[in-house]
């Protein structure tokens, strides 16, 4: 669907599994490693990509009884309260880790090795959790090399993956409300599931 996904009804029994924007940051200058040139991330896709993101609060309510979803750690706090505001609770969490991470921009501190996210349950509902699969570690190493990506935060068909198989039942419907690239979808395809993406 090209819409805004607070606009589009979902079943409340399919799974949300999906990368959100974080809206982190403003419209900021950042040197490339390399040093060679600088790029506008603000400018990613049109000049209000960063500053007019929507926020979490304003798409969590409309969404299924399951959500799993990355998030960034500056504004962690408020990505949780918005899923309590809701009447989510957190089931647990999992971790990307980098085998390969980039170096942070300043050559300093840590490098941005693992990328974590949560996954909710809405109050008084059953996670559709895939109990033929077994279980996994709540983590996934993964190399980022020869990712060939459309957009710098494009999740790696492997890690999108990794949760569909052990989040969702074969028979779930898959949603991604933010779908960028399309990884959700491709790993859906690949896995067999039915999927509905969105993005504006």
């Amino acid at each position: 669907h090209n819409a805004d996904c607070s606009e589009v009804k979902f079943l409340k029994e399919a799974i949300c599994i999906t990368d959100p924007p974080y809206n982190i940051g403003k419209p900021q200058l950042i040197a490339d490693l390399r040093g060679m040139k600088k790029r506008t991330i603000g400018n990613d896709v049109g000049e209000a990509f960063d500053t007019d993101a929507i926020e979490p609060w304003e798409w969590i309510p409309f969404m299924p009884n399951t959500i799993a979803s990355f998030y960034g750690a500056k504004k962690l706090d408020i990505f949780i309260r918005a899923f309590r505001k809701a009447g989510f609770e957190i089931v647990q969490d999992f971790h990307w880790c980098k085998s390969n991470a980039p170096m942070p921009m300043r050559g300093v501190g840590f490098s941005w090795a693992t990328e974590t996210g949560f996954v909710f349950r809405r109050k008084g509902t059953k996670h559709s959790v895939n109990k033929e699969a077994g279980f996994s570690p709540n983590f996934l190493v993964t190399s980022t090399e020869n990712q060939h990506r459309k957009h710098f935060t494009q999740k790696p068909i492997r890690v999108m993956k990794w949760l569909i198989h052990y989040l969702s039942r074969p028979d779930i419907l898959v949603i991604d409300p933010f779908m960028g690239s399309g990884s959700t979808g491709v790993a859906c395809a690949e896995l067999g599931r039915r999927f509905i993406g969105v993005e504006k």
